[in-house]
């Protein structure tokens, strides 16, 4: 990975690999906005160099594996007193960085000239899109019309930490390794305070293999629709999960559930008014952004694809081997 940040960029620091794990557990990296660069240990940050060659390239098929088993055990993972976990095990997908997808992003029809390619956070070679579902207890809280049901709020409240330590643990796997990552979600670009986002994990994952968007706008994948998108960049290259689907909308039933279940009239066939399921998301309960998901609840697509649906029920996408390793000049 070259040490020249992406264009348009403003390194102002540049971190260790013991540094930026530990940034990245305390979420000390939000305030640095800076891109992810490997220096060696003991070298200054004014004479550094590419990062080192990595020692062993993970493969990504035990990788996952590995990311679902630290899930499962995880405490964070779990409602506190209880067994009942809030995510059950992730499905990952793969893109190449320089896929052709990612430059239609920018396109004002798509989502905006202000999102960001992959190589304008940092020159990487790989993005890895993952999915946490929400347990079966969780998605059950918020099916009756309830607003913000206290578990659906926990969920997004305290399961936020158990969604952490996969990155974290993603991060640490990788850099064991010499291999750089970035997380987008790490960076005080990523939330710009407007409605058009630089990074939208719901394209990322598209674009990655991983599922197809409904009639609320929202992804639905393998493993349905009720949970957490991430996405992380990594500076070596694998093989891309290939596209299971050519549309936009294959794994969605058309069945329009989720638009009568909006409790503010937001969602229509013909699409949705993003400003009116904004005011309604913000303001459901104080500093709980995302706590409405009613159309992600009670809907036919809510734990899998749909009967119905253009393509129905694939596998999760399948266990990428590892490749040798690709790094730029």
């Amino acid at each position: 990975m070259k040490n020249s940040p992406p264009s348009g960029a403003k390194v102002s620091a540049l971190l260790s690999r013991r540094d930026f794990l530990r940034s990245a557990a305390t979420g000390a990296i939000l305030a640095t906005g800076a891109p992810l660069l490997l220096v060696s240990s003991g070298c200054s940050p004014g004479s550094a160099t590419r990062a080192a060659a990595p020692k062993k390239l993970p493969d990504l098929s035990e990788l996952f594996q590995a990311a679902a088993r630290s899930l499962e055990n995880d405490p964070a993972n779990r409602l506190s007193g209880t067994e009942l976990r809030f995510y059950d095990a992730p499905v990952f997908a793969v893109a190449a960085a320089d896929d052709p997808l990612f430059r239609k992003l920018k396109e004002k029809d798509v989502v905006g000239p202000v999102h960001f390619m992959p190589q304008d956070w940092v020159p990487a070679r790989t993005v890895i899109s993952y999915f946490l579902p929400f347990s079966e207890p969780v998605c059950k809280a918020n099916r009756g019309p309830e607003s913000a049901p206290e578990l659906w709020f926990q969920a997004h409240q305290q399961g936020a930490h158990a969604a952490g330590n996969v990155r974290k643990f993603l991060i640490e796997r990788f850099h064991e390794q010499n291999i750089g990552t970035f997380f987008p979600v790490h960076d005080k670009r990523y939330n710009n305070g407007g409605l058009l986002p630089t990074w939208s994990q719901r394209h990322v994952a598209y674009i990655a293999g991983l599922g197809t968007f409904s009639v609320s706008t929202n992804l639905i994948t393998a493993r349905g629709c009720a949970g957490l998108l991430d996405s992380l960049l990594v500076e070596v290259a694998y093989p891309a999960t290939k596209r299971p689907y050519a549309g936009l909308r294959d794994y969605c039933a058309h069945c329009l559930t989720c638009v009568g279940r909006c409790p503010v009239g937001a969602l229509a066939e013909k699409g949705k008014n993003v400003m009116a399921c904004a005011r309604h998301i913000f303001t459901t309960k104080p500093n709980a952004e995302t706590c409405c998901g009613k159309c992600l609840a009670a809907v036919p697509c809510e734990r899998g694809i749909p009967a119905g649906a253009k393509i129905n029920a694939p596998a999760a996408p399948a266990p990428v081997s590892a490749a040798p390793p690709v790094r730029s000049a």
